[in-house]
């Protein structure tokens, strides 16, 4: 009888080491490479969020955080809500005028979205501009670089 030779048991095994930590490296460079990249502070445009709803004096509250970085200040800055239900049909549309908006600034604003709790609401849609100018008077395209989030539960769209 010959005794076990210990190396080729030593040699598969380191095989199946550097199989396996090959795969390992791939999944890695496969999830990174379809890992969407968020919005940083450095991409122009508007960043808003509906950051929390609250039931106050029989009202529901929303708070909104907006980021101006399109490069210049907006000194006019109004646009129309549509606000749903939970189950889909329009409640109400609101205006909201937020101006002025300092250029790479951070603002944070609250306003009634309406009557009664916040209970009822489903989504909250950004409908339109009405106004949106910069501190020169020239008219500025919100809508289209409106990036908007929610985390307050409530879906927030354009």
């Amino acid at each position: 009888m010959q005794p076990n030779n210990p190396v080729p048991a030593k040699r598969a095994a380191g095989k199946i080491r550097s199989v396996r930590q090959a795969v390992a490296c791939a999944l890695a460079v496969l999830a990174l490479a379809v890992t969407p990249l968020p919005a940083t502070a450095g991409d122009p445009g508007l960043h808003m969020e509906l950051n929390k709803v609250e039931d106050v004096d029989g009202r529901c509250h929303g708070l909104f955080v907006i980021r101006n970085t399109l490069g210049q200040s907006l000194d006019r800055f109004a646009m129309e809500l549509i606000l749903f239900s939970q189950d889909g049909a329009i409640k109400q549309s609101i205006l909201l005028d937020v101006a002025p908006l300092p250029d790479d600034k951070t603002t944070v604003a609250r306003f009634v979205l309406s009557e009664g709790k916040c209970a009822g609401l489903g989504r909250v849609l950004v409908n339109k501009f009405l106004a949106c100018a910069s501190n020169s008077g020239a008219k500025v395209d919100c809508l289209s670089g409106l990036d908007v989030s929610s985390r307050a539960g409530i879906e927030f769209f354009k």
